[in-house]
């Protein structure tokens, strides 16, 4: 698997956002068979190296404006500037409410 798959290439770092101590999210663009994807995955410190895990999605180029927009989305239902508002009021281990821009709910 990733990153020592022959199949990837070209890893250029965009964003790690720290999770914890030993867990990151990182951002980054690849190379994947010759098509350029943008890697969003968790990777967690083992042994004093980061080793990426299973959990992620790999999103070609013609996807990203559909995840931009549904990040839009999310920003303005959430109407919030620090994420630990939002565990203040959904509480650990909860779901949130439907936003109205939620795909399910119907117009």
């Amino acid at each position: 698997m990733y990153p020592n798959d022959s199949n990837y290439s070209n890893d250029i770092p965009y964003v790690e956002i720290e999770r914890t101590p030993t867990q990151i999210v990182r951002i980054n663009l690849n190379t994947y068979k010759g098509r350029n994807i943008l890697n969003i995955r968790v990777w967690v410190l083992k042994d004093g190296k980061w080793i990426p895990t299973k959990r992620g999605i790999n999103l070609y180029s013609h996807e990203i404006p559909a995840l931009e927009e549904a990040i839009q989305y999310a920003k303005e239902d959430l109407e919030l500037e620090d994420p630990d508002e939002m565990l203040e009021q959904t509480g650990p281990g909860t779901t949130a409410p439907a936003g109205p821009h939620d795909p399910l709910v119907p117009s």
